[in-house]
C-alpha cells in the first residue's frame, strides 16, 4: 500500500492564508497548489491511499466543492474529524468517497501501531512501546516534542502530503518514551487516605 498523511489543509478558508502565512493570493490558488502538490506526492494508483487528519475543508465549504476537490485528488481517502468542516461529514454526504470516517483510530501497518488524531495527544495507546501518533490542528506551533509523535498537517510540510516511509525514517530517530517507575507499577489511585463514606 502506498500510505500518506496529511492535514488541515484547510479548502475554502481565506483567513487562514493570513492565519499561518501561507504564500497564496487566494482560496483558488490555494485550491489549485494543494491538488497539485497532493497529486504530484502521491501516486495515481489504486492502493494509494491518504489519511486526512481533520479541517480538510472550511466550514462554508459546499458539498459540491468538496467533491469536486476530492474527485481531483489522487488515490483513496479515510477521514479523521477535526473542529472544522465536520457537517459534510455528519450528514453523510461525503460517505461515498471516502473508506472511513472517524473521530480516532488506532491503525496497523504491518506490526506498526500508528494513533491518529485530529488533536496532538501527550500519551496515546501502547506510547509506551513504540506505537506512534499523528495529529494536525497546531499548525507547527507546539515546540515540544512527546514521544513518537508528529504534526502532519501541510503547514509544517510544504503543503503536501507525508508518505509513511517519511514517517517512519523520522519516527525511528525518536527513542521511545518510557513510563516513569510510579506510572509502570500504580493501578489504582490511592484511597486508604479519604474518610469512610467519601469514596
Amino acid at each position: 500500500m502506498n500510505l500518506f498523511f496529511t492535514a488541515d489543509e484547510h479548502y475554502g478558508h481565506r483567513n487562514i492564508i493570513t492565519y499561518c502565512k501561507r504564500p497564496f493570493s487566494d482560496v483558488i490558488e490555494m485550491r489549485e497548489k494543494l491538488i497539485a502538490l497532493h497529486n504530484y506526492t502521491v501516486p495515481n494508483v489504486k492502493d494509494s491511499v491518504t489519511v486526512h487528519l481533520g479541517d480538510m475543508f472550511w466550514d462554508t465549504v459546499s458539498a459540491e466543492e468538496a467533491i469536486s476537490i476530492v474527485s481531483r485528488l489522487n488515490g483513496k481517502h479515510t477521514f479523521i474529524r477535526g473542529n472544522h468542516g465536520n457537517k459534510l461529514f455528519d450528514r453523510g454526504l461525503l460517505d461515498e468517497y471516502f473508506i472511513s470516517i472517524a473521530d480516532v483510530k488506532m491503525l496497523h501497518v504491518g506490526e506498526r501501531k500508528i494513533w491518529i488524531s485530529h488533536y496532538a495527544h501527550r500519551v496515546w495507546p501502547d506510547s509506551h512501546k513504540g506505537a506512534y501518533h499523528l495529529f494536525g490542528h497546531s499548525h507547527g506551533e507546539l515546540s515540544v516534542q512527546h514521544g513518537r509523535s508528529l504534526d502532519v498537517g501541510v503547514d509544517v510540510h510544504n503543503f503536501k502530503p507525508l508518505s509513511f516511509d517519511e514517517i517512519e525514517k523520522f519516527m525511528q530517530a525518536i527513542p521511545v518514551p518510557v513510563l516513569p517507575p510510579k506510572e509502570q507499577g500504580l493501578k489504582t489511585w490511592p484511597t486508604d487516605h479519604l474518610e469512610e463514606g467519601s469514596h
